[in-house]
């Protein structure tokens, strides 16, 4: 069998073909170049505008730090192991799982106060302080308390969870249940989606106060950046260099004789004495529940009435029944406002004998310092 000739590649091309390939090699190349740096501007784009409305979520752990109470050394305390929370800037959503050290045991009634913000300058959160003080939160840093009920009785359990969002007042603006697991060590909160919730700076969750204000049942939370929103670490300047000068004579003084150093910053909450008018049910109703305070230094006065945890589960609705508008009471004279109760809870409350509430009232003075007092009281029909 005869086979083909080979045909001889060609060696070269003309002049004005190889001019025109690489003419037309070079305008490709440069296309290319271009589609790829429009590609990735797009697509940082695309990631920016995701980062700044993605959902975010962070944790912290904290220690097995809280004693059982010294009168029953056999309960184990409710002590927090891992606190974890996530926000959505879309939907204004919000959840919290609280895991704990021990199984959550009987008998607690108790809240959990967590502040959400954005990183300050300093590079801090800045989220609002806890406990509880939605007057110094702002509209855009919510407060997030979550109450806590749990008991025992003839055999069953009982168990009542619910985290309640606040925005610069007392209102709550959402409310969302908590779950509790099966081996009552997790507690999990959702805030459902909230309009007035929505495409805030929430970056961080601040320090936070569980299960008691103060006493050695309290625990302490460190606070905690969510992840992606870490702050930059700030550059170092290097020392200055020092430069030999002629000696020096004896250092004069820092401070004359008898000379005060600058004063400390105020760290002290002020002194308060509380007292409530004896009110019936029907006064309560229709004129509210007049409250005398006085507090050491000028300060910020508001007050609220909240039902116990057992009373508001019953009737399935929130705790808090009433709010006094804001009030300044200058140091060491006798503030009085008013607590005036919720249109629901004018309704709810007509027909009934007793009444059993906490009347607590919150007292902030110039330097941010809270001090809250509560009493229980009583009222008939």
């Amino acid at each position: 069998m005869s086979r083909a000739p080979k045909v001889p590649a060609r060696s070269g091309a003309g002049p004005d073909t190889a001019t025109t390939g690489g003419a037309v090699r070079a305008g490709r190349s440069t296309a290319l170049r271009a589609a790829a740096a429009v590609g990735v501007a797009a697509a940082a784009l695309s990631l920016a505008g995701a980062a700044a409305g993605a959902p975010r979520s962070g944790a912290v752990g904290d220690p097995l730090d809280v004693p059982p109470p010294p009168d029953l050394p056999e309960v184990q305390p409710a002590d927090v192991r891992s606190l974890g929370a996530s926000y959505d800037p879309e939907t204004g959503a919000i959840g919290v799982t609280l895991e704990l050290h021990n199984p959550l045991s009987p008998w607690i009634n108790r809240d959990v106060d967590m502040g959400f913000g954005p990183m300050g300058a300093d590079g801090t959160c800045a989220a609002p302080a806890v406990p509880w003080d939605p007057l110094a939160a702002g509209p855009a840093r919510p407060l997030v308390e979550l109450d806590i009920y749990s008991d025992y009785q003839r055999g069953w359990w009982d168990f009542l969870a619910t985290g309640n969002v606040r925005l610069g007042s007392y209102d709550i603006v959402a409310q969302g249940p908590g779950t509790l697991s099966d081996d009552r060590r997790t507690i999990t909160f959702s805030i459902p989606a909230t309009p007035a919730l929505e495409g805030l700076d929430l970056r961080c969750v601040g320090p936070t106060v569980a299960f008691a204000v103060s006493g050695p049942a309290r625990d302490d939370v460190a606070s905690f950046v969510f992840d992606g929103f870490a702050p930059a670490p700030r550059p170092v300047a290097p020392p200055p260099e020092r430069v030999a000068g002629p000696p020096q004579g004896p250092a004069a003084p820092s401070a004359l004789p008898g000379a005060t150093a600058s004063m400390a910053p105020d760290r002290h909450p002020p002194r308060v004495r509380l007292s409530a008018a004896r009110r019936s049910l029907g006064a309560l109703r229709t004129g509210g529940l007049p409250v005398r305070v006085t507090s050491s230094e000028d300060a910020a006065v508001a007050a609220r009435l909240t039902l116990p945890a057992t009373t508001a589960r019953r009737f399935g609705v929130p705790r808090i029944i009433g709010t006094a508008p804001t009030t300044m009471a200058a140091a060491s004279r006798r503030a009085v406002t008013a607590v005036r109760l919720k249109p629901w809870a004018r309704r709810l409350l007509a027909g009934r004998r007793v009444l059993r509430a906490r009347l607590e009232v919150v007292v902030r003075d110039a330097s941010g310092n809270t001090k809250v007092a509560a009493r229980m009281v009583t009222f008939r029909r």
